[in-house]
């Protein structure tokens, strides 16, 4: 990406809303469904492996 966005908020549930509100209905979407996807990375010399999760954004033009 060439830009970075700037998002606020210590939670996922925060994090998310600023996404909402501040990126996807000023573009004019809606979101129709969100999930979260956990899934388990390679770790370094600290951990053997870290606990991650994406989320998944379903949308749709309003």
């Amino acid at each position: 990406p060439d830009e970075s966005i700037h998002i606020e908020g210590r939670l996922p549930e925060e994090q998310i809303n600023e996404i909402v509100s501040n990126i996807f209905q000023p573009l004019g979407f809606r979101v129709k469904k969100i999930t979260r996807l956990p899934y388990l990375c390679e770790g370094d010399m600290e951990r053997s492996y870290y606990f991650l999760s994406d989320y998944i954004f379903v949308l749709e033009i309003n």
